[in-house]
């Protein structure tokens, strides 16, 4: 008797013992799982802005070599993680074609922690290990060290010169939980524990988002105060020794993902106080997450 036997299926033989079990085996080992794209994870219903291009916050799972339809898809390690629908956990699908749309619902927490496989209806099938990558942290600092100016200038505008107040600029590498440099992603920063000091203080502190920029894997914070007009207490430049007057200070987080204030994945945290002559950043925590 010949026997013929499709990729991912085992007949009947098998358990008729025809067919020894380690050929069975070997059969199998030809159905694989292709991925078209590393899996990421920016908060829910956080979509890539085009100039991400490292991957998505879905993938296409495509079977080669299939056996018979229909297929059950199946995420036996991660449900937490991946699922097969949008914004929401569903740990399985069946459908009569060979590929599947699985979705992030969260970031992997250790290397190859979701596992997906799939069986086709005559038993056979495959299984793929993957990683939902995510941002973890932030590195860097100071990029423009404190220096007096004249003004504070304006986005993409470098300050004037003179002595109405003082300057700084910081500057942050982004890396993701399995050390990638994330480049091309959106950026927000918020603020919390806000206290003012200084009597009639009437500054604020201002939340930014940023778009992603191609290739860029790295944003700057400036810190600028040259208000001498209507800013209570008015800008200084730097003084030496530096100044004591502090006028307030607030917990500043940076996140990856959203432009919306406060949305996407914090990366960093730290203490901004904003002197008259002169910002510091302290306690800075990065990541601010434990895995």
């Amino acid at each position: 008797m010949r026997l013929q036997l499709r990729r991912c299926l085992i007949y009947g033989a098998l358990l008729a013992g025809l067919i020894a079990p380690g050929q069975a085996q070997n059969k199998r080992r030809n159905c694989s799982i292709k991925i078209t794209g590393p899996l990421w994870f920016f908060g829910l219903g956080n979509a890539v802005p085009s100039t991400f291009t490292q991957g998505n916050v879905q993938t296409v799972l495509s079977l080669r070599n299939p056996g018979p339809s229909p297929y059950t898809w199946e995420v036996t390690n991660g449900s937490d993680k991946a699922s097969f629908a949008s914004g929401t956990p569903q740990p399985s699908l069946n459908t009569g074609g060979t590929s599947a749309t699985l979705y992030s619902i969260s970031y992997s927490t250790k290397k190859d922690d979701v596992t997906v496989q799939v069986t086709d209806s005559g038993g056979g099938g495959a299984s793929i290990k993957l990683s939902i990558d995510s941002p973890f942290k932030l590195s860097g600092g100071i990029m423009t060290p404190l220096e007096a100016v004249g003004n504070c200038g304006s986005p993409g505008v470098p300050p004037g010169a003179g002595n109405a107040g003082c300057y700084e600029q910081y500057q942050w590498q982004v890396k993701s939980y399995l050390n990638r440099n994330i480049s091309g992603q959106y950026t927000n920063e918020s603020f919390a524990n806000i206290q003012q000091v200084y009597p009639g203080d009437n500054l604020s502190f201002t939340a930014n988002g940023w778009p992603g920029v191609a290739g860029a894997s790295q944003f700057v914070d400036t810190y600028c105060y040259a208000n001498q007009t209507v800013g209570i207490p008015p800008a200084r430049p730097p003084q030496h020794p530096l100044g004591n007057v502090m006028i307030d200070f607030a917990t500043q987080t940076y996140s990856i993902g959203s432009m919306a204030i406060g949305g996407g994945i914090p990366v960093q945290s730290q203490t901004l106080t904003r002197y008259q002559d002169h910002p510091t950043v302290t306690n800075i925590v990065s990541p601010v997450r434990s895995n």
